[in-house]
């Protein structure tokens, strides 16, 4: 047995006390514990492992976290699906691994009949896993043996990203990647017996799962899983039950929860720690969550193919626009020009991160591995950002949305921060529009506050940008919704914006 299965073998040690609470069902660690080996056994006997792997495709509940203790417990690669996908992209996701087996709902294997032929897979029923009946004798030649347990450059995971603007890639990620990543947010975290964390972000991605629930698991804490909508979500999670002590989440959703009309009625005493991460914190929802939550609350920045890469601690600099924190103990930062050399404190360039959490490459897309895995593990964040005279790293957003416009490259979340400073402005986002990737048409799109008088006009936006930027950043067009789009992961969806705006169909975004 290596170090992995040892750590999440151990979650038996934990005994009766609660380790999963959902819908009002509370899991204790020996429950949990026994469904992960019962499950363990069923996967060996039906010849589960190394080059045989297991797909998921469950919404956030107990047996995707069933299934995940119990592939990483026994060396099966498990290859996880977002079940928010199309049956297209799921289709495409299990044609490119073609794994043995695939555990998903009712609902889900309906949908992807006509995309996918199920007799081709061991299918596994979500809410049948406690009923698993054993599936035979072990096959030595099939399952793990000892020996590839200890290798932890085995592949542990296969992690399917969101394919929102290509067909979804597979990150794949070692045992030893996997097992840093939890070990290193249960002690960043300070995960305890004594705390409950609630878990919004679907499992079947790195915050979720590998930074959030195994390793508050590991550490003997409560897990509450909770699904849907933010503005259902977490009034009923924060008035109901135990008083929750960790809130992870993006920005876009603690800012929901920071606008909520019953905001104040929130049982929010018990959270010792409230982190938001993922993307870009805005300057005023940075210090409308400080005074809220103080010293309680920090900013974390990370991505699906390296985990957690830098810590802003609460004591950070007041309003600090786009800083997230210094690199990680383990972690290096380099921030390199289009050349590759690297650039000294203030100058904008690439993100470069090199980690023992990070990936292994792209499950059969060589050349994509090869331009961001580079040489001596290197990881291309693919981020734009820049490094501080105290070795803090701000960052400046996605070099895919870096704008061409007269010939200048522009970062939106430079004009998007000038716009936030506007007091009637709850949220603003710039993209790009036009038919010319090198002279883009660039649009602000305005969420106003409710009940603030004045309501901010065109012009009064048109002004202030131009009082605090260069001329070519100016917005050309201002357009007025009632909301963004956002990715499931509560990121800005900037290329719908612009498809939005190319073809009128503002409804979408109003009424």
């Amino acid at each position: 047995m290596d170090e992995l299965s040892s750590l999440l073998s151990g979650l038996k040690n934990h005994g009766e006390r609660t380790a999963l609470s959902l819908a009002g069902e509370l899991i204790s660690f020996s429950r949990l514990a026994h469904r992960a080996d019962r499950h363990t056994d069923y996967l060996l006997r039906a010849g589960f492992g190394p080059g045989r792997p297991l797909a998921t495709l469950l919404p956030n509940g107990a047996d995707q976290v069933v299934t995940h203790l119990a592939a990483l417990q026994c060396g099966v690669p498990l290859i996880r699906l977002n079940a928010a996908f199309a049956p297209a992209q799921i289709a495409h996701c299990l044609r490119t691994f073609s794994p043995l087996g695939l555990v998903a709902d009712s609902d889900q294997l309906a949908a992807l009949r006509s995309e996918y032929p199920l007799n081709n897979l061991q299918v596994l029923l979500s809410g049948s896993l406690d009923g698993l009946a054993p599936a035979g004798p072990v096959d030595p030649s099939q399952g793990p043996s000892g020996d590839s347990l200890t290798d932890p450059g085995q592949v542990a995971t296969v992690t399917f990203t969101s394919g929102t603007t290509a067909r979804p890639k597979g990150v794949i990620h070692s045992r030893k990647a996997v097992l840093c990543a939890i070990r290193r947010a249960e002690r960043l975290m300070r995960f305890g017996p004594e705390d409950v964390v609630l878990v919004r972000i679907a499992l079947y991605g790195q915050l979720g799962m590998l930074i959030q629930c195994l390793p508050a698991l590991v550490a003997g804490a409560t897990v509450e899983l909770v699904s849907g909508s933010p503005a259902d979500v977490y009034p009923r999670a924060l008035s109901a039950g135990r008083e929750k002590t960790v809130v992870v989440d993006g920005p876009s959703i603690l800012g929901e929860v920071l606008r909520h009309p019953e905001l104040s009625s929130f049982s929010i005493g018990g959270l010792r720690k409230v982190v938001v991460g993922g993307d870009f914190v805005p300057p005023r929802l940075r210090s409308r969550a400080g005074q809220l939550f103080g010293e309680r609350f920090s900013v974390a920045y990370g991505m699906t193919e390296v985990g957690l890469i830098s810590w802003l601690e609460p004591d950070g600099p007041e309003n600090a626009c786009g800083l997230v924190g210094f690199p990680l103990p383990d972690t290096e930062i380099r921030v390199v020009d289009e050349g590759g050399l690297d650039l000294p404190p203030g100058r904008m360039g690439d993100i470069l991160v090199r980690t023992p959490s990070a990936f292994d490459g792209y499950w059969g897309q060589p050349d994509l591995t090869r331009s961001v895995l580079l040489p001596d593990g290197w990881v291309a964040t693919g981020d734009m950002g820049q490094l501080e005279p105290s070795g803090m790293l701000r960052l400046l957003g996605r070099r895919k949305e870096m704008l061409v416009h007269q010939n200048w490259k522009i970062a939106p979340l430079e004009v998007e921060t000038v716009l936030q400073a506007h007091p009637g402005v709850q949220q603003a986002a710039i993209a790009g529009v036009g038919d010319s990737p090198d002279n883009l048409r660039m649009e602000a799109f305005i969420v106003v506050r409710e009940n603030f008088e004045p309501s901010p006009s065109r012009e009064d936006l048109i002004e202030l940008a131009a009082a605090r930027l260069a001329r070519y950043m100016v917005p050309e067009e201002v357009h007025f919704v009632q909301r963004l789009p956002l990715f499931p992961s509560g990121k800005l969806d900037r290329e719908r914006l612009a498809m939005i705006s190319l073809a009128g169909l503002w409804d979408e975004l109003n009424g």
